[in-house]
């Protein structure tokens, strides 16, 4: 294997349909999520990991362990690499020159990627927030406005993803979604220029018959993207059907910011003035209301950690633990 390949993108933003091209080129190899960094690069993570070892303690020992390394972080994240770089080469069965690791939360820990793999390759696929709003309210949550568990990928998703953009946008190649749907042969000629591959026409016509191994990935694009669709370009307009969402859209925008949307390459004005362009319906108020207030009910309350800790207490037999003791 010659090098990791990265590909960064936020959730519901089309990483499924360019992971699927690239997988079909015979020099690049891959999984549907490897997810594998993320649990390791947390370790030396303060904040963002609740586990029933008591995070804290272990993210005080582990930072006591590295300050004694000979170059500490540097150390700790190089030999992580190795590791990782042999379990990437281990999934590749007919001797590609990359391993293509698409996993949409890296870019909470794109920083230490680059660290850790300073010869990697990068890719960043950018799409239209509103798009990506859309997608993740039809596909995610049934057409309702309760977005808790995709908080993260709302709020933080979109700044974090234009800071390591900005990390490492001399060494990347950047893809706008719209651009890919429009003209997929001229983006993916372009990335593979940027590997270093010859293009295959078939990249761009057989796709759909590739199966990637893993249950996690798009639950949709795996068995929906039989072709490009450039009409889903303007398929979000369908989902802002009430005055609500459209308030909610353009507050959403509000608070990505027009600095990161920038680098995303969008401009805050134009997107608001397509959400102004709609006419959406007067009903629905009071049930998007109610679905907002669900939600933030959830993320406050952190309802979805009080269920993990309660189905902990029932062990395979479905008994209580403190009966095996």
């Amino acid at each position: 294997m010659k090098s990791p390949v990265f590909l960064f993108s936020l959730p519901r933003a089309g990483s499924t349909l360019l992971q699927r091209m690239l997988l079909s080129h015979p020099q690049i190899g891959g999984t549907a999520e490897p997810w594998i960094l993320l649990p390791w690069i947390y370790a030396i993570k303060k904040y963002g990991t609740y586990a029933e070892y008591s995070h804290t303690s272990c993210f005080n020992a582990i930072q006591d362990f590295i300050s004694t390394l000979p170059n500490r972080e540097v150390s700790y994240l190089s030999q992580l690499s190795k590791c990782a770089f042999s379990l990437y080469q281990q999934q590749l069965y007919n001797e590609e020159l990359y391993f293509l690791d698409k996993t949409p939360r890296y870019y909470l820990i794109i920083p230490e990627i680059a660290k850790m793999f300073p010869r990697a390759k990068f890719i960043f696929l950018f799409r239209n927030p509103l798009s990506i709003l859309s997608s993740v309210i039809k596909t995610w949550n049934n057409d309702k406005l309760r977005l808790h568990n995709n908080y993260i990928d709302l709020i933080n998703g979109p700044r974090k993803i234009a800071e390591g953009y900005e990390i490492l946008k001399k060494k990347a190649v950047r893809i706008q979604y719209e651009d890919l749907v429009k003209n997929p042969e001229d983006q993916l000629k372009r990335i593979v220029s940027y590997l270093d591959i010859n293009f295959e026409s078939h990249m761009v016509e057989k796709f759909m018959n590739l199966e990637l191994s893993g249950r996690m990935g798009d639950p949709t694009g795996r068995f929906a993207y039989d072709k490009v669709e450039k009409s889903s370009i303007d398929k979000w307009k369908k989902t802002f059907y009430t005055k609500r969402r459209v308030s909610y859209a353009k507050k959403y925008l509000k608070k990505i910011g027009s600095s990161v949307l920038d680098v995303h390459g969008y401009k805050e004005q134009d997107l608001i003035s397509q959400l102004s362009s709609l006419t959406p319906k007067q009903s629905g108020y009071i049930t998007d209301n109610y679905n907002l207030l669900i939600g933030s009910m959830f993320r406050i309350f952190e309802f979805n950690q009080v269920k993990t800790r309660i189905n902990r207490k029932i062990d395979f037999k479905g008994k209580p633990f403190y009966q095996h003791m």
